[in-house]
């Protein structure tokens, strides 16, 4: 991967190296997998990066799935020190695509499609943009 290391650790608490970079509690920032580790490591580090969070922020969406109202906590949100801010989800490139089947993988293409419509929404009121990064962008993104 070009000089970045891919953790193969699922999760665990992320030691943040700059705290006074991370908007929240910066002694209690888990990551979910090793994309998230590895992502979090970045942002935490980079000389481009003015802040960070994880989770920090609940969406309101409804799923089509059940037309019940739930709540979505993004990623992260990353302001870059040129004043750019988005906001952020991690999936795996293979959870980008429609799957062919129905089946679990369908119902989870349909709820996350249903999360990021309105995470669009939120952003753009917010003045920011959404971004769904996957680890094929992990060297874009330093």
């Amino acid at each position: 991967m070009n000089g970045i290391g891919y953790s193969s650790k699922y999760s665990g608490k992320y030691v943040c190296k700059n705290p006074s970079k991370y908007k929240g509690n910066a002694n209690n920032i888990v990551y979910r997998s090793g994309l998230e580790y590895n992502y979090f490591t970045i942002f935490d580090t980079s000389d481009k990066i003015k802040s960070w969070q994880s989770e920090e922020v609940a969406i309101p969406y409804i799923n089509m799935l059940d037309n019940k109202m739930h709540r979505y906590f993004p990623d992260l949100i990353v302001e870059f020190t040129n004043g750019n801010k988005f906001l952020i989800e991690l999936k795996p490139k293979s959870e980008l695509d429609k799957p062919k089947k129905d089946g679990k993988k369908m119902l989870r293409y349909i709820e996350n499609t249903c999360k990021w419509n309105q995470a669009e929404k939120w952003a753009k009121e917010n003045d920011m943009h959404f971004l769904v990064l996957t680890e094929q962008d992990l060297n874009n993104i330093r």
